[in-house]
């Protein structure tokens, strides 16, 4: 049964309207994506830097040094997983909390989880593994230094506590157009290929480093930063890819509203044409009477 053309432009005012609410959201997910990603850039330099810091306090010090930093103690596992706290994402969480779960299924040793997020949570519930109270993500890149100050000294406490053995963070990867992909990182131990690289780097200057402070606190000042700017870019590239899930969410959406709207485009000028082409035999077929009467 064919629409009239007020039902029509009745549906076609609901969809310009739906169109002006995509676009809004279309744009607002392009201006978030801008703060993360030029945080990129400092933060590798800023890992640069961290690197440099262990490769003077490691100048002098043996293999047995390295290898102890590499080498993962018997002990639990810590995971830090970075979700989002809003909705309209698509299956974000979903996904990362199966790639989560099915990863630490993968070690014997009991795990516990530090969830960022609200919603990743809620899907992590369902997988019995112990977790910390949900932490709220950041809402800006300027907000990730005060969540990982808190969330650190939790992960702390617990290291030393329960001597984790291990610490992976998990967390979404943009794909730039098409949504995102889960990954994983080992912060500790430290990777050995990724250490002895470090080592056999050329120092910056002539004049050889020194450490002047106690070797085992600036070590683990630098395990601290190493965890910081690790979880610093996991949390930025989480953000990163929610905001391009919903961007690519708005794109869909706006090509759908834009065939919705030249189909019904379409439906309209065809159905005012036989409206006009009635109107017009009527008035014919009309003047046909008169013509013919006496």
């Amino acid at each position: 049964m064919s629409r009239t053309i007020v039902e029509i432009r009745r549906h076609i005012k609901s969809a310009e309207g739906l169109q002006s609410v995509v676009k809004t959201m279309k744009t607002l997910a392009m201006v978030s994506l801008g703060p993360y990603e030029r945080a990129m850039p400092p933060l590798e330099e800023y890992e640069k830097s961290v690197e440099t810091g262990f490769r003077a306090v490691l100048w002098d010090a043996g293999d047995e040094i390295a290898e102890k930093l590499c080498t993962a103690e018997p002990g639990p596992v810590g995971a830090i997983v970075f979700g989002s706290d809003h909705g309209m994402a698509a299956d974000f969480n979903e996904r990362l909390a199966r790639f989560t779960e099915e990863r630490l299924r993968r070690h014997s040793a009991p795990c516990h989880i530090w969830p960022v997020g609200e919603l990743v949570a809620g899907r992590l519930e369902g997988s019995g593994l112990p977790m910390s109270p949900p932490v709220r993500t950041s809402e800006s890149v300027d907000g990730i230094p005060g969540l990982l100050s808190g969330l650190l000294h939790d992960v702390e406490k617990h290291r030393t506590q329960d001597g984790l053995s291990r610490i992976l963070v998990f967390y979404q990867t943009p794909l730039w157009g098409i949504g995102c992909e889960p990954a994983s990182d080992a912060l500790l131990p430290l990777d050995r290929p990724r250490l002895d690289e470090i080592r056999r780097r050329e120092w910056p200057s002539r004049r050889l480093p020194e450490s002047f402070n106690d070797f085992t606190q600036t070590l683990e000042a630098l395990l601290r930063e190493h965890l910081f700017v690790s979880l610093f870019r996991a949390c930025a590239s989480s953000a990163a890819a929610e905001h391009s899930v919903r961007l690519a969410a708005m794109q869909r959406a706006e090509r759908n509203i834009n065939d919705l709207l030249d189909g019904l485009g379409r439906e309209y000028h065809e159905q005012r044409q036989a409206t006009i082409s009635e109107e017009l035999f009527d008035v014919i077929a009309g003047f046909e009477v008169i013509k013919g009467r006496p």
